[in-house]
């Protein structure tokens, strides 16, 4: 595994401004990129024009895509860009986090990808839910090697090594397991009050796509029985979703709902790191910052040259007080740049948000130097 000082090495992190989301671009040495996430709350096309900007810095060659987790504004500019024709960016891999297992498993999920469906559809007029289903048609058909990843796993990435650090394979952290029982008791009484997220949970319970997700055993190159191999039937899926669920503004119970499942999706998001070069940190809350953060302290890894900070800049742990980085970059707009953190300043040698700075490109220079 090549080091952060090693001589020659050249990576390229780059964070588009797409507002308040995240689309951030890592090519190597070799001219490949993995892209992690790719998502706006401002929409879609933002997220979309962005990604489009990052490539047009980079070859289109050999592409991975991570996702951090299932939240609409982490990956509906996939969706965008799924249905324009013209687009000759695709992925060959694709990364997902596993659900950990915990008793409330398939219902959360189901809850999860019901009110995703809804905000997708709301800002694309496309009812994809499905990461395969929209990656499939970016690749014009092609199926990507598809896989789930958790906590001790690794992606390679030409020659270097990707450390997934969270989530876990089994979830026993208290704090997490409450607000998701949280988030399926703001759900149901919305549910109650709103025929529209009735009638789509209902349509959502009979679709057999939830179960490819809770199928671990199906998280390799040949994901859900071959189910996503069928481009018209993917077309299909889409239509049984009518318009008659976009929502121009969320009812008051169907909002709370929704800001309960998206705290409850970020105790489950990927935190990964790419030896001293990179430390992502997703939309990761406290408690999980706090538990990472400790494990690296323990390993001697307090040292990296990109941090990317947690829930866009928004999120601190005093725990972070143990890591120093070069360049610490938030990815946030309009909504979020107010609530940037000040800690990450402390920690790094120069932060970098979007909303100020719009889009970042951090090279690794050719002659790395020694800045640890």
């Amino acid at each position: 595994m090549q080091t952060a000082g090693r001589r020659g090495y050249t990576d390229i992190v780059s964070l588009a401004d797409v507002g308040d989301g995240l689309c951030a671009s890592v090519q190597s040495s070799f001219r490949n990129t993995i892209q992690i996430d790719c998502g706006s709350q401002q929409g879609g096309r933002r997220a979309a024009a962005g990604l489009l900007r990052n490539y047009g810095l980079f070859p289109n060659r050999n592409n991975a895509f991570l996702l951090s987790h299932f939240h609409a504004d982490h990956y509906n500019g996939l969706v965008r860009l799924s249905v324009s024709p013209s687009i000759p960016i695709g992925f060959t891999r694709v990364f997902s986090p596993r659900l950990p297992q915990f008793n409330e498993r398939r219902d959360f999920l189901m809850r999860l990808f019901t009110l995703n469906v809804m905000l997708l559809g709301s800002d694309t007029g496309l009812m994809e839910y499905d990461l395969m289903k929209v990656v499939t048609r970016l690749n014009r058909g092609r199926r990507p090697q598809f896989r789930f990843i958790s906590s001790g796993e690794t992606i390679d990435f030409d020659g270097s090594t990707i450390d997934i650090l969270w989530p876990p394979r089994t979830l026993d952290s208290k704090v997490a397991l409450r607000t998701i029982r949280r988030s399926i008791e703001d759900f149901d009484k919305a549910m109650e009050e709103d025929a529209i997220i009735r009638e789509l949970y209902q349509r959502m319970s009979n679709d057999s796509l939830i179960d490819d997700y809770l199928d671990d055993t199906s998280s390799n190159d040949n994901p859900g029985s071959g189910r996503h191999d069928d481009v018209a039937r993917v077309e299909q899926e889409i239509e049984i979703y009518p318009k008659s669920f976009r929502r121009a503004q969320l009812p008051k119970l169907v909002a709370k709902a929704n800001e309960s499942i998206r705290e409850a999706a970020n105790h489950l998001a990927v935190i990964a790191s790419q030896d001293n070069r990179l430390l992502f940190f997703g939309d990761a809350e406290k408690l999980e910052i706090s538990r990472v953060v400790n494990d690296l302290v323990a390993k001697g890894r307090t040292k990296y040259y990109v941090l990317i900070t947690p829930h866009h800049g928004t999120h601190w742990h005093d725990r972070l007080g143990r890591l120093v980085c070069v360049h610490a970059i938030s990815s946030n707009g309009p909504k979020l740049h107010s609530k940037t953190k000040s800690g990450f300043k402390d920690i790094s040698r120069m932060h970098h948000v979007t909303y100020w700075n719009g889009d970042i490109s951090v090279p690794r220079s050719f002659f790395s130097p020694t800045w640890y």
